[in-house]
């Protein structure tokens, strides 16, 4: 089942990265055959008798399986998916509302479904950050999960709007298919929350637990691309922070982007958040609870890209050791000097990046190991990185791209130095042809060079691979 992906407003910084079309297909060309506006403000609504962009009656009875069919319309309608091949043509597809939907959540939900059992996700009780127009929660929601929306204030009635109007016409295909078997459209809770805000987030745990449900934890919390900017990435560390400490190891996340620059920062921000949260003092001050992330990478194999390039994806579980734990561990290893440990996940093979145990929680015990622990800490980080990934945060490219970029310019420079040789020794200047022939040299020169250090890199995470599959086989 393929889905709408997630989608909201985003900040300015996000929409200059982004070239929009210079028109966007408007649902109001044919009136009979127009779809609800997707979480538009002021969108024209269809009555219950007509048929959404142009979907016969027995075409919706023929996907009564697929509770997400609107969803699919609204994407070939606007240009987004490929009917052929399947595929996204961009990251975003635009709305007529200046709007944008975010394609990875697509990506996003396939994996879950696959991921777990279709009978496990009645009662699964699902918080999303930064929901957008709810699309993604609209979709697990009509799974069985029970799904929490949140967003900031100012987008709150925007979500709710959107959810509204795609609960109304999944009701109205649900009449149109005649089906009583079929459950009614489930309508995910909406939930003000701002980022970093912990009263905004004790008021929405106050909630929770108030609403009817047999638990008051939730099981996953999901994170679609929300990790773009970076001046939002203190607060969304420490949103998952309180999240993390409040519901325990039992909570899992799951996060996707497309990357782009800066998003690989939240995770090198959270990796560096350590054991309590000092960043405003706020989660320390409470002192209830010692939290690491183990973040694991997805593996490529695992997921349907559906066309979109680089894109990540990161399944996050959580340890929590109270302080009598971390009491105990300083008493009995005063002299010991933590530091961070990286294995492999065997469900997902990625990388589990542990942050370092905190020596100002363990007293004048560890106070003198603290300089050795962040040394430790930054040693063994550099070895585990390879080449590849390095270029890959640092630039924001994947290496493979790199390549063919960087060839690409140095074939056009030294095309144009055999063009600049020609002509100087056309025009009998022989000192111009030594110096444009000697930057042709350099040309030449810098290519063989960038060729031996991307393949230098691609024998080391070889040999990487290879060093893993061996302890991997020791233990």
């Amino acid at each position: 089942m393929s889905l709408l992906t997630d989608a909201d407003e985003k900040t300015p910084a996000m929409r200059e990265q982004v070239t929009k079309p210079s028109a966007a297909p408007s649902l109001e060309q044919d009136a009979s055959e127009t779809a609800s506006r997707a979480g538009g403000s002021g969108a024209e609504t269809k009555s219950d008798t007509e048929v959404d962009v142009g979907v016969t009656e027995n075409e919706t009875a023929g996907n009564k399986s697929n509770p997400c069919v609107l969803m699919e319309d609204i994407l070939q309608m606007y240009g987004g998916l490929d009917e052929k091949t399947n595929e996204f043509k961009n990251d975003f597809v635009f709305l007529a509302d200046d709007k944008q939907l975010w394609n990875a959540s697509v990506v996003l939900l396939r994996y879950l479904q696959k991921q777990y059992p279709e009978s496990s996700w009645k009662g699964k009780k699902i918080l999303e950050l930064g929901s957008g127009l709810g699309h993604l929660a609209f979709a697990l929601a009509q799974l069985g999960a029970d799904v929490t929306c949140t967003e900031q204030p100012k987008c709150v009635p925007v979500l709710q709007d959107s959810l509204d109007k795609q609960a109304k016409e999944t009701e109205r295909r649900r009449k149109m298919q005649s089906d009583d078997t079929v459950e009614p459209a489930r309508v995910p809770k909406v939930r003000t929350l701002k980022w970093g805000d912990v009263a905004a987030f004790e008021e929405l745990c106050s909630a929770t637990q108030k609403a009817p449900s047999s638990s008051s934890d939730f099981d996953l919390v999901i994170c679609s691309e929300i990790f773009y900017d970076e001046n939002v990435h203190d607060d969304l560390v420490a949103t998952w922070r309180l999240i993390a400490e409040k519901f325990g190891p039992t909570v899992e996340f799951y996060s996707i982007f497309i990357n782009r620059p800066f998003s690989w920062n939240f995770f090198a921000k959270l990796d560096d958040s350590d054991s309590v949260d000092d960043a405003d003092g706020e989660s320390g001050a409470r002192g209830a609870s010692s939290v690491k992330f183990h973040v694991a990478s997805v593996h490529d194999d695992k997921i349907d890209f559906l066309g979109l390039d680089d894109v990540h994806m990161h399944h996050t579980t959580v340890e929590v050791r109270k302080d009598e734990d971390k009491n105990s561990i300083v008493k009995s290893a005063p002299d010991a000097t933590v530091t961070p440990s990286t294995t492999k996940d065997d469900n997902s093979g990625g990388l589990l990046l542990d942050s370092d145990e905190d020596p100002k929680t363990g007293g004048q015990q560890l106070a003198g190991t603290e300089n050795a622990t962040d040394e430790n800490k930054l040693s063994q980080e550099e070895e585990e990185k390879t080449v590849w990934e390095i270029l890959d945060e640092l630039i924001g490219i994947a290496p493979d791209k790199l390549r063919i970029y960087v060839q690409c310019a140095l074939l056009i420079l030294a095309g144009i130095a055999i063009l600049l040789i020609q002509q100087a020794s056309e025009a009998g200047e022989q000192h111009l042809v030594y110096l444009h022939g000697g930057f042709l040299f350099c040309v030449v020169m810098l290519s063989l060079s960038v060729e031996f250090v991307l393949a230098e890199a691609g024998r080391l995470m070889r040999e990487k691979e290879l060093a893993d599959e061996e302890k991997k086989k020791e233990k």
